[in-house]
């Protein structure tokens, strides 16, 4: 335990002496070629908490081998600093992704910096680690901890002090842990919202929440319906599902063909926030909003099977008229997408999913 505790503060700290401290060194020098303050913050502002509390941690772990009793309790130590975990992981693990992205594209557009950057990993103390290397090691380590908590639990008697906070330790790291991926998965979920949204002409403001997220989409052909579906005959269409609600766009000309992807998942979506605001910088939007429904207005989800034709399916809205209905056909290149699609929205409403001959 100790000895992984010191490899780990001792990478984290490289990253500050190594690589941090010189780039800040030169920022008085508007001619070095280097980094600017920002970028700099992007890439290394989430390390120096990190070094703060491992830090007391290992400090207390050398303290108990150095004079070590059968009284240390091991699992008390990481007990007593687990709520310390927490906010400084969520902060480096939801910033992880932009501070690599910071980092490869400074790494291949600024030829000074790419010179610093290799020359600083070829010094002994990196121990033929990149600064990537380096960076992913706090994506790593409350998994390696908790894992080498299970193997001292596993180890130590039933009766021993230290049993019962060696349980309520790794319980509280597990946590941690837990928190701070869903913390990023959250920022993700939303980032990938907000890129889809800024792709769609015209797109309802509120589809823009924290607490939605996108499941999966489907591109398909629209074969008509009732009253405004009438007129989207022939039109290429495409259905996005969320937790919530669905968001049914029209194709814009161009982006109908080749562009068209395979029905994709969103549910380990990873997306940074500087790509998600990158597409502001666009023109033309891939998409034109058509309508929106929240699921609990979905009555009815049929899919049709016919001889001569494949892929079509029914969607019926429940609508302050009565029933709306859509008619359109699946024009994803895989098998049983279409299923898997409906199967989903089934899954999302708790409607029954019908099928008819």
């Amino acid at each position: 335990m100790l000895e992984t505790e010191e490899n780990y503060l001792r990478a984290l700290k490289i990253v500050v002496q190594v690589f941090k401290e010189p780039l800040e060194a030169q920022l008085p020098n508007l001619d070095s070629g280097l980094l600017t303050k920002a970028e700099i913050s992007q890439i290394f502002a989430k390390v120096p908490p990190l070094i703060d509390v491992h830090e007391n941690i290992c400090r207390t772990l050398q303290s108990y081998i150095m004079h070590w009793m059968n009284e240390r309790l091991i699992g008390k130590v990481w007990l007593d600093h687990a709520a310390e975990l927490t906010p400084v992981y969520k902060a480096f693990i939801n910033n992880y992704d932009t501070a690599i992205q910071t980092l490869n594209e400074c790494d291949q557009t600024k030829p000074k910096f790419h010179a610093f950057l290799k020359a600083a990993e070829s010094r002994l103390e990196c121990q033929r680690n990149s600064l990537p290397d380096l960076l992913v090691r706090p994506v790593q380590r409350l998994h390696s901890v908790v894992l080498l908590l299970k193997a001292i639990l596993e180890k130590t008697d039933r009766k021993n002090p230290d049993n019962a906070y060696l349980i309520k330790a790794k319980r509280a790291v597990e946590a941690a842990l837990t928190e701070a991926n869903e913390s990023r998965r959250q920022t993700d979920s939303y980032a990938m919202i907000f890129k889809l949204s800024s792709e769609i002409e015209r797109c309802p403001a509120d589809i823009l929440s924290s607490a939605r997220t996108l499941k999966t989409e489907l591109h398909v052909l629209s074969l008509g319906g009732e009253d405004e579906w009438a007129k989207t005959r022939n039109k290429r269409m495409a259905i996005f599902l969320f937790n919530d609600l669905i968001e049914i766009v029209k194709v814009r000309t161009g982006n109908d063909d080749s562009s068209t992807p395979t029905r994709r998942s969103f549910s380990n979506y990873s997306l940074t926030r500087q790509l998600s605001f990158s597409v502001l910088r666009h023109g033309k939007k891939k998409y034109k909003h058509h309508q929106q429904y929240m699921l609990a207005s979905i009555r009815r989800i049929q899919s049709l099977v016919h001889a001569d034709i494949s892929g079509v399916f029914v969607l019926s809205f429940r609508v302050s008229q009565g029933e709306d209905f859509w008619v359109a056909q699946c024009l994803e290149n895989q098998e049983g997408e279409l299923e898997k699609f409906l199967r989903e929205v089934a899954d999302q409403t708790g409607v029954t999913l019908c099928t008819v001959d």
